[in-house]
C-alpha cells in the first residue's frame, strides 16, 4: 500500500480540441456559468449556437476544470459530449490512473490552491497548465485509487440523487398546483385577494449589512435561495448575537415564512424550512400568512406560479441599473383565492412533499460536508482506503 511520487502531468493529458462555432452546431455548452462553485455540480446548460467564440470540445467523462482563477472549485464531470469554454480545461486521466480518482484530486482545495500559484494574467488571471503538470505528488495505487473514488462517489451519487428526487417531487406538487387551482373550471369564480389581506408582508432592515463571522447567527443572502424554492445555508453568512437581535427586530424567519427578493434576481422566493429560523438579508421581504389563513405551502407555490410572475412583472420598477419589485408593490400582488377546504386539502398533500424536499437538501449538505472533509485526508494518505474495500485506515 505504498504510495509512488509523481508528477501531475505524468498523471494527466490536457485535451486541446479547439472549434471553430460553425463546426459544432447543435451541441451542448457548458460554460463557468454553468458549473456550480464548490459544490462539483452542474448548474445547466446552453447552445453552442448562441456562443460566437472558439470552443473546447469534450466527451462524456472528460474532467472539466474552470481555469480562471477568481473562481474557486469549479470542476465536473461532463455528464455528455459537448462544448465548453476555452477558460476550462478538459482533462483525461493517463495508463493507471483512475479518471474518477483524478477528478478528485482536482477538485481537491490542495490542488486549487497549488494551481493558483502561477496563475497569469491581471483582471482574471488564468492557471498555467505548464506550471501545473510540473506539481508533485503522491499517488496510490490504482486499486486504491478506485476504492477512493469509489466511497467519494457514493457520497456524490447519493447527492444526486436527492437532486432528482427533489426535480420529481417539485414537479408532482407544482402539477397539483395546477391543476386545482389553474386549470380548474371553478377558478375563473374565485374572487382576487391581495396578499396584503392573506399574509403579513414585512420589509428587512435598511441599516449597513453586519461583518461576516465564522460562527454565530444566520443572515440570510441571496445565494441561499434556490430555484426550486427551498433555502439552502450550506454557505451561511454569520453575524453576531447583538447584530442579529437588531435584524430579527420586524420579523425572524421562521419555518413556513416566504421571502421574496427586491433588487438583483427580482422576486426569487423560498420558503424557510422546519426547524430553522434566520434574520433577513438586505433586498428582501418577508411573507408571513395571516392566522386565518394557515397554508404556507399554498403561498410559496401562489408566489413561484407563472401567473404570479406575470402580476410581479407589471409591478416591477424597470431602473437604469438594476430593475426593482418596491416593497410597497408586494401586498398589492393580486391572485385568485380559493375555499379553505380546498386550501387545507392542498396543504395537506403538499407539505408533506415539500418537507421531503427540505430533508433531501439537509441530508446532501451533510453528504457534501463529509466529501468535503474527506477529500483532503485521503488525497494527503492521511486516511487510507483498504484496496477493493469501502473501509477506512485511520
Amino acid at each position: 500500500m505504498t504510495w509512488d511520487n509523481t508528477f501531475f502531468g505524468e498523471c494527466a493529458e490536457l485535451i486541446k480540441d479547439t472549434v471553430q462555432p460553425s463546426d459544432v452546431l447543435g451541441l451542448p455548452y457548458i460554460g463557468l456559468e454553468h458549473i456550480s462553485q464548490g459544490q462539483l455540480s452542474l448548474l445547466g446548460f446552453g447552445k453552442s449556437d448562441d456562443v460566437i467564440s472558439a470552443k473546447s470540445r469534450f466527451r462524456k467523462g472528460d474532467i472539466l476544470f474552470g481555469k480562471l482563477r477568481p473562481y474557486f472549485r469549479k470542476v465536473i464531470i461532463a455528464p455528455f459530449d459537448g462544448v465548453c469554454s476555452t477558460d476550462i480545461w478538459v482533462v483525461r486521466a493517463k495508463q493507471n490512473i483512475d479518471q474518477k480518482f483524478l477528478f478528485y484530486r482536482m477538485a481537491s482545495e490542495d490542488f486549487v490552491e497549488t494551481s493558483s500559484r502561477a496563475s497569469e494574467g491581471t483582471k482574471m488571471p488564468r492557471a498555467q497548465w505548464e506550471f501545473v503538470e510540473r506539481i508533485q505528488q503522491q499517488i496510490p495505487s490504482t486499486p486504491e485509487q478506485r476504492a477512493i473514488a469509489g466511497i467519494l462517489g457514493g457520497l456524490d451519487d447519493k447527492i444526486e440523487l436527492n437532486r432528482h428526487m427533489n426535480v420529481t417531487l417539485e414537479s408532482m406538487a407544482r402539477a397539483v398546483f395546477r391543476q386545482w387551482f389553474v386549470e380548474n373550471e371553478e377558478a375563473k369564480y374565485w374572487d382576487e385577494i391581495e396578499v396584503g389581506k392573506f399574509a403579513d408582508v414585512i420589509d428587512c432592515m435598511h441599516t449597513k449589512k453586519p461583518d461576516r463571522q465564522s460562527e454565530g447567527k444566520p443572515l440570510i443572502q441571496l445565494w441561499n435561495i434556490l430555484d426550486n424554492g427551498l433555502l439552502d445555508m450550506k454557505d451561511t453568512y454569520f453575524i453576531s448575537e447583538e447584530r442579529y437581535k437588531h435584524w430579527v427586530s420586524r420579523i425572524e424567519a421562521s419555518p413556513g415564512d416566504c421571502i421574496i427578493t427586491n433588487t438583483g434576481r427580482v422576486a426569487a422566493t423560498a420558503q424557510i424550512p422546519e426547524g430553522y429560523k434566520a434574520a433577513l438579508g438586505r433586498n428582501m421581504t418577508g411573507i408571513r400568512c395571516k392566522k386565518e389563513y394557515p397554508y404556507p405551502t399554498f403561498l410559496i407555490e401562489c408566489l413561484s406560479s407563472d401567473a404570479m410572475r406575470q402580476e410581479i412583472d407589471r409591478k416591477t420598477d424597470v431602473g437604469t441599473i438594476l430593475d426593482s419589485l418596491n416593497v410597497r408593490n408586494i401586498p398589492t400582488l393580486r391572485f385568485r383565492l380559493p375555499n379553505h377546504k380546498l386550501l387545507g386539502k392542498y396543504e395537506d398533500l403538499a407539505r408533506p412533499i415539500r418537507a421531503m424536499m427540505e430533508k433531501n437538501l439537509a441530508q446532501s449538505r451533510t453528504l457534501a460536508s463529509l466529501r468535503d472533509g474527506l477529500l483532503p485526508k485521503v488525497m494527503r494518505g492521511e486516511v487510507r482506503v483498504k484496496e477493493g474495500q469501502n473501509e477506512f485506515l485511520f
